[in-house]
């Protein structure tokens, strides 16, 4: 017996009511479960609550109501359930790290953080998050790469956000010397602080250190290194529970011994983030 179904009549049922108030009663009633299994069912199979789930999909009704149409900010408000202007802005800029106003004047789609109406097809990749093809051993040759850093607490929406910030960024620096085809890393290591490290930034045309670089970014060389590369699927919220999956179940069965402290996503220019069919590759230097 499979649950997806009546998890998946939920959905629909939220999609339905998304501008109305969501009471965990007609939840549970939709699913055919007791409210304390059906919370639980909910948390297992997605990864989050009902709560999260529906404040997530109403912030990206949200802000894709801002760039597709002129409604002033209290309609958009009021039609995605909040009691102010204020209480919106303060729980869109919370999420998307801009006000409405800003993301709007931006006229920039964040689909790295834009939570898409959970599908048959996603609950899946939810499920049983692998990698989509065999891996590949690389050899690949040493390079600079150069952009914005977090340090300390790290997690999904924090990197995405950062990733936001630094393609705005980027955009702003016309003269910068990048590699051709542009190639794009998110490099998490351990900071010579111990701290979580990561950092979103572009390939440098240049193999040397750079002379100098916009202000507040930073630059990492990769060394010439032995890889072992998996490609995932470009669901965000994903990435994590895949990563785990890597180390836990694809090295062993490899038989590789991952080294130094750092592993790498690799993005292509034309990554489009939370569309199924669309890929990145994970790197991990190994011996």
């Amino acid at each position: 017996m499979t649950y997806d179904y009546h998890i998946l009549r939920v959905i629909a049922y939220i999609e339905q009511h998304l501008h109305a108030e969501l009471v965990l009663d007609h939840l549970a009633g939709a699913s055919g479960f007791s409210k304390f299994h059906f919370t639980r069912l909910f948390k297992a199979l997605t990864g989050e609550t009902t709560q999260e789930y529906i404040r997530k999909r109403r912030l990206t009704a949200a802000a894709q109501m801002l760039l597709a149409t002129n409604k002033p900010l209290i309609e958009i408000a009021f039609t995605l359930g909040y009691g102010s202007q204020e209480a919106y802005t303060r729980a869109f800029k919370a999420y998307f790290g801009v006000t409405p106003h800003r993301y709007r004047m931006n006229g920039k789609h964040y689909d790295n953080l834009y939570k898409q109406a959970l599908t048959t097809a996603v609950l899946e990749v939810k499920k049983h998050p692998a990698p989509v093809a065999p891996p590949r051993f690389v050899m690949k040759e040493a390079c600079w790469t150069a952009g914005l850093a977090l340090r300390g607490k790290i997690d999904n929406d924090s990197i995405s956000r950062l990733w936001n910030h630094f393609y705005e960024q980027l955009e702003l620096q016309p003269s910068l010397s990048v590699a051709e085809p542009k190639a794009y890393y998110g490099i998490e290591s351990i900071h010579s602080t111990n701290q979580p490290f990561y950092l979103a930034g572009i390939e440098l045309e240049s193999a040397e250190i750079p002379p100098q670089l916009p202000n507040g970014w930073t630059a990492q060389q990769l060394s010439e290194q032995n890889y072992v590369v998996f490609e995932l699927e470009s669901l965000i919220e994903c990435i994590p529970s895949a990563i785990d999956a890597i180390y836990k179940n694809e090295l062993p069965a490899l038989q590789v011994k991952p080294v130094r402290d750092y592993h790498f996503e690799y993005y292509q220019d034309d990554f489009k983030a939370n569309e199924l069919g669309h890929t990145f590759h994970l790197y991990i230097p190994i011996e």
